[in-house]
């Protein structure tokens, strides 16, 4: 399959991309070596409306890793997706090659994730960026240590379930009832790549699954702790006398079943939470 990228890419991450290339990222078959090396999400729980932040774990005998590009998909498109920011690019895939026409061609956006690496493996490393391609519930992880081929940000041998970077996932606010109450995350092998120094391919890897169960909501529980506590109370206060109402509406914390959160839904609350009263249930 060719791809090209389209005029929206400037040059400078064209450049970028041939970097990447000399670190080995395309298959090397003369300088591969085989080094034992998992990637794995682990597995969590979230409640509808919630944004979830999953850590990529890295552990790896052997060698070192100077470069990666991680891809991974979610299979309940109707219940959980990836956040974007700002669209990055269009890419033009052709679905025919070597002959490409309009009629075999597809294009799918590329848009960037929020992601983390303060305090992981990843803090320094020159590139590290997240994006969903095609849809919304296909996500790549593209790092790169040093960008001058210096390697001294390498993830060392012998590194083991360290975290890399966190990215984030978005819970619907109304998940598809007929979705079910668990997403798997599968690792795509034909998108993902490990670099070793001096631009061998680490051939030799696994992308373990993962899975998340979408909790149903809890009376009162505004910061999705799984339970009402004074932290809600709080929020709820927050929320009647300064409009700060959480985005998803679907949260439980209209308690008197009036059609709105009012005075009387933090009485309800309080009474519950200090006088040892009945959990307030709309049904």
């Amino acid at each position: 399959m060719r791809t090209r990228i389209s005029g929206l890419t400037t040059g400078r991450v064209l450049a970028l991309t041939l970097v990447l290339i000399g670190f080995g990222w395309v298959s090397l078959a003369a300088h591969t070596v085989a080094a034992p090396l998992t990637i794995s999400i682990p597995d969590t729980a979230g409640y509808p409306g919630q944004r979830i932040e999953l850590p990529i774990i890295i552990s790896t005998d052997v060698d070192s890793v100077v470069g990666f590009q991680i891809s991974y998909g979610m299979d309940r498109p109707n219940v959980m997706r990836f956040p974007t920011d700002t669209i990055v690019d269009t890419l033009i895939v052709c679905l025919n090659p070597p002959e490409c026409t309009e009629t075999d061609t597809t294009i799918d956006t590329v848009a960037s994730v929020p992601i983390k690496t303060e305090g992981h493996l990843c803090e320094n490393w020159d590139y590290v960026r997240a994006v969903t391609f095609g849809t919304e519930t296909n996500l790549r992880v593209t790092g790169l240590a040093d960008l001058a081929c210096q390697c001294d940000k390498a993830i060392l041998p012998f590194t083991q379930e360290e975290t890399l970077c966190r990215v984030t996932v978005d819970v619907f606010c109304h998940p598809d009832p007929f979705g079910g109450d668990e997403v798997n995350f599968g690792g795509q092998i034909p998108a993902t790549s490990f670099s070793a120094p001096l631009g061998r391919a680490i051939e030799s890897f696994t992308l373990n699954p993962a899975h998340i169960d979408v909790l149903p909501l809890v009376t009162g529980d505004y910061d999705y702790s799984g339970f009402a506590d004074a932290v809600d109370l709080q929020m709820m206060i927050q929320c009647l006398f300064f409009n700060t109402c959480p985005d998803c509406d679907a949260l439980n914390i209209d308690l008197d079943c009036n059609g709105e959160p009012n005075a009387v839904d933090m009485n309800l609350l309080i009474q519950y939470l200090f006088f040892s009263a009945e959990e307030p249930v709309c049904p």
